[in-house]
Formats: C-alpha cells, sequence, structure tokens
C-alpha cells in the first residue's frame, strides 16, 4: 500500500479524502448487508423484485435451481466486459 493511501490523500491531486478506508469497508458491509437482508425477506415471501435480483428469483421458483448459481451466473455476463480495458464500449 502506498503512502498515500495510509495518509488518507489522493496521490494524483493531494488533496485529502474525504473517508478513511476503514469508514469505506464498514459501508460496503453495511450496504451488501442490507441488499441481502432484502432479497432474503422477499425470497421468503415469495415476492419478486425488479432487475437480476428479480430475474433470479423468478428463475428459482419456476425452475427450481439455487438462487445464488443463477444470481452469480446472471451478474458474472456483466462482469467479464467490465473489467475489460475499454468497459462495455461499443466499437464500430
Amino acid at each position: 500500500m502506498s503512502d498515500a493511501a495510509v495518509m488518507n490523500v489522493d496521490e494524483k491531486t493531494g488533496k485529502k479524502l474525504a473517508h478513511k478506508w476503514f469508514e469505506d469497508v464498514m459501508a460496503l458491509l453495511m450496504g451488501t448487508s442490507l441488499v441481502s437482508f432484502g432479497v432474503l425477506f422477499l425470497k421468503q415471501l415469495g415476492m419478486i423484485t425488479g432487475g437480476t435480483a428479480g430475474l433470479s428469483l423468478f428463475l428459482h421458483y419456476k425452475l427450481h435451481v439455487e438462487f445464488g448459481t443463477v444470481f452469480f451466473s446472471g451478474k458474472f455476463a456483466f462482469l467479464l466486459p467490465g473489467h475489460s480495458p475499454d468497459g462495455m464500449a461499443v466499437h464500430a
């Protein structure tokens, strides 16, 4: 880890960052937990939401496939192009 990250300073601009790394980690964990509980409650009630989670719940109900497997495979389709150097840019 660089000295700038330890000192809570942006390496490029030299400006002080708004949050410490610990605050970012806690926010990520809290956000992930809240979304997970929301999907868990929807699954227990037999309800469906929109987006990838809703499609995964729908396929879970109809095809009796594990929710996590369907959700991961649905998200994985967007993960690979997102990590390419161009992102999901369209080439003409």
